[in-house]
C-alpha cells in the first residue's frame, strides 16, 4: 500500500485499518481522528472482498486479498495472482492467502473454490446446444452462441424495419 502508506496499515488477519492522523476544521481548530477498522464489502461474483480507501478525495477500491498479499506474503518472480486455500475467497488472513502462478489459481479454485462452468446444456430460451444448433464466432471461437435464437433476433429485426 505505498500509495497510501501513512494513511493505513494492513494486518496479517485480513483486516485494514485507517491510522489515528490530525485534521484542521474549518474553523482552523485542530483535531484527532481515530484509527478505525474499514467495512469490508463483495466486489464480484466470485466472493472476494473490497474495501473503499481515500487518499486526498480520490477513492481507490482495491481488492482485500490482493492488499493483504502484498504487504505480507512473500512473492516470487511469475506468480501474479493471489491464491486462497481451503477457508474460501472472504477469509484473507495470511494463513490463506499466497501467490501463485494462473495454472495454480486454476487449480486451487477447483480444489477449494466453485470449479468454473462448463459448457451450457441449452440457452436461455430453452434450446438444446448441440452442435447443429452453435454458431462459433470467427474472432472469438471459444464462444457458443444459439443458431434458433439468433434467427430469431434477425426475423424481428427484419420485421421491424420493414413495418417502418
Amino acid at each position: 500500500m505505498s500509495e497510501f502508506a501513512g494513511l493505513y496499515e494492513v494486518s496479517n488477519r485480513g483486516r485494514i485499518r485507517s491510522t489515528p492522523r490530525v485534521i484542521t476544521r474549518s474553523n482552523g481548530v485542530p483535531m484527532t481522528v481515530r484509527g478505525t477498522v474499514l467495512a469490508q464489502h463483495p466486489g464480484g461474483k466470485h466472493g472476494h472482498l473490497k474495501v473503499t480507501l481515500i487518499k486526498n478525495g480520490v477513492q481507490a477500491t482495491p481488492w482485500v486479498h490482493r492488499v493483504v498479499a502484498v504487504e505480507w506474503c512473500e512473492r516470487q518472480p511469475g506468480q501474479d495472482y493471489v491464491l486462497h486455500g481451503p477457508a474460501g475467497p472472504t477469509i484473507n488472513d495470511i494463513g490463506n492467502l499466497r501467490w501463485g502462478t494462473a495454472i495454480e489459481n486454476s487449480a486451487d479454485r477447483k480444489e477449494f473454490g466453485v470449479p468454473y462452468p462448463g459448457p451450457r446444456e441449452t440457452c436461455a430460451a430453452g434450446h438444446e446446444m448441440t452442435e447443429d444448433n452453435v454458431y462459433r464466432p470467427p474472432k472469438r471461437p471459444n464462444d457458443r452462441h444459439c443458431k434458433a435464437c439468433q434467427r430469431k433476433r434477425v426475423r424481428d429485426f427484419r420485421a421491424i424495419k420493414s413495418a417502418s
